[in-house]
């Protein structure tokens, strides 16, 4: 009885650090904003 709910408790808190580090990931991926440009020249030989 003691080992299911060992069992349950620690399923509950993997799931829950796995929802928070989804959410955590959103965050950051939502606020960076990365700009650039690139330059490709091609000579014709």
């Amino acid at each position: 009885m003691r080992t299911r709910k060992k069992q349950r408790i620690i399923i509950g808190m993997l799931c829950s650090i796995l929802v928070g580090l989804a959410i955590g990931y959103a965050v950051i991926n939502q606020a960076l904003n990365i700009e650039g440009y690139a330059v490709l020249i091609k000579e014709m030989v």
